[in-house]
């Protein structure tokens, strides 16, 4: 009965809306086919069964994390739905590695993905009670991380002045019960702006070993002492202990820094200028890609590349463009494309972030605050048009036209389209998503039509509102001001 009212409930949230897809996939039911694992002698394999549903692009995989009692060691295994169905059940393995902790292990999180990407995440606390989430694990089980016996640094100096240069170092380890994996250490500018870190293996399940490493520091780093800033050890089963820079200090290890000799770039590059090449994208027949002009400056190391992020309204979906600049220029100018997905949310999508990045690594972030303060208020518009022939031949579409005048107090004008004969709506909406209004609802034929809001009722800021079809729909920002 629990586990019923639980799906009922996820079902009635995911309301389908056509031509959007915001919402993730539903668990219908979940169980261990085997509910035992032995990894005494090795790893074990634990089988799952998953059932799930998505109404609107279908389910695509599944991912479930397990957990040991302590919460010591996980493992974790997929499910995929090969055919993308609106409803079905998937088989997993689970692969359980030994030497891990004994005991009743639990589902800590299943994630099921639809094929537009949307998640939905079932915790621990929501699948208790309801499904079969509990297996019993039998191991000569290592809960103890590695000790480090060594380390033993060359103190340079290490000149970066026109290429990079690699930090010496030496680690000595033990591990008494699943033995040795790898260690990863490293090291911090004398004012934290720039790091390195190297990675060494050790012979894999050894008791005891040493093993020698490098850093890579490259070209524009802060130059001076640089120190050692971590270095985490860890055995195959995953246990790891992370040494500061204060504990390997209490522990007598003599050296610690070392000598960077760098023609030093701490400073982030500037960006000059953003522009939006594309006006409006159209997914309503699949995605749809903008493209984006970013200028900025940087007088030591040079421009390397920038990023700028979009997020659809009320924050549903978001979209990305990666540029790259001629590297290494003082000043320059770059261009790249970014995609929005079909299904997205329509609507006027706001630029929430730029970063601009140099040579050095060096990244400069500009918010949307920070933006709107340099007078960018960036946007690219997303329509969701479906095109049909009438009988004429003649090419109509979908259509909602942004409302006028806008700001608007207290009345305004909506204006959309319609290809064919359909029910259709206009509905007003909050920026928590709520919904305040319903205008203009009724049968339409093809053509154009006008439908007036009085927002006498409501107080000044922002609003959508969206047109709703059997077959389509799009939102639009208002604003009114009083």
């Amino acid at each position: 009965m629990v586990k019923n009212t639980l799906i009922i409930i996820i079902f009635l949230i995911a309301t389908y809306v056509s031509g959007q897809d915001f919402t993730g996939p539903s668990l219908v039911d979940f169980e261990f086919i085997d509910h035992s694992a032995n990894v005494e002698n090795g790893p074990d394999t634990i089988r799952f069964s998953i059932s799930a549903m998505d109404d609107i692009t279908g389910i695509g995989s599944c991912s479930v994390l397990l957990e040991s009692p302590l919460g010591y060691h996980n493992a974790a295994g997929m499910a995929l739905f090969l055919t993308s169905p609106l409803s079905g059940t998937a088989g997993g393995e689970i692969v359980i590695d030994e030497y891990v902790e004994s005991g009743a292990w639990k589902v800590d999180q299943i994630t099921l993905y639809d094929t537009y990407g949307n998640k939905t995440n079932y915790h621990q606390f929501l699948l208790q009670g309801s499904y079969d989430i509990e297996v019993d694990v039998t191991s000569n089980q290592d809960i103890t991380a590695p000790l480090i016996t060594g380390f033993i640094l060359d103190p340079g100096p290490y000149e970066t002045m026109t290429s990079p240069d690699m930090i010496n170092f030496i680690v000595s380890a033990t591990d008494a019960v699943s033995g040795l994996a790898n260690a990863f250490v490293t090291f911090e500018s004398p004012m934290g702006f720039h790091t390195a870190g190297g990675i060494i293996n050790f012979e894999s399940g050894a008791a005891g070993g040493t093993e020698s490493g490098t850093a890579e520091v490259g070209v524009f780093v802060e130059g001076g002492l640089w120190r050692v800033n971590e270095i985490t050890l860890r055995d195959i089963v995953g246990n790891d202990f992370t040494y500061d820079y204060l504990l390997l200090q209490m522990m007598g290890f003599p050296t610690l820094t070392c000598e960077v000799l760098s023609t030093s770039d701490i400073l982030a590059p500037m960006m000059v200028s953003c522009e939006m090449e594309t006006e409006t994208v159209n997914i309503g027949s699949g995605e749809g890609l903008f493209t984006v002009t970013i200028s900025g400056t940087d007088n030591l190391s040079g421009l390397k590349s920038a990023d700028i992020r979009l997020e659809s309204p009320l924050g549903y979906h978001t979209a990305a463009s990666f540029l790259q600049f001629e590297e290494g220029i003082p000043a320059g100018t770059a261009t790249g494309t970014g995609m929005i997905k079909e299904h997205s949310y329509p609507g006027e999508w706001t630029v929430t972030e730029i970063g601009i990045a140099d040579v050095a690594g060096n990244r400069r972030s500009y918010d949307e605050f920070l933006l709107q303060m340099m007078g960018l208020n960036i946007t690219l518009n997303v329509d969701n048009v479906v095109s049909v022939k009438d009988e004429t031949g003649e090419i109509v579409s979908y259509q909602l036209k942004q409302n006028y005048p806008n700001p608007f107090n207290p009345k305004t004008v909506i204006e959309f389209s319609i290809p064919e004969r359909t029910p259709a709506r206009i509905v007003i909406y909050n920026t928590a998503g709520e919904k305040l209004l319903t205008i203009g609802e009724g049968e339409y034929d093809h053509g154009k039509y006008k439908v007036g809001f009085d927002a006498s009722g409501f107080s000044s800021g922002v609003y959508y509102y969206r047109l709703i079809t059997d077959k389509f729909s799009e939102t639009k920002k208002c604003v009114l001001l009083k």
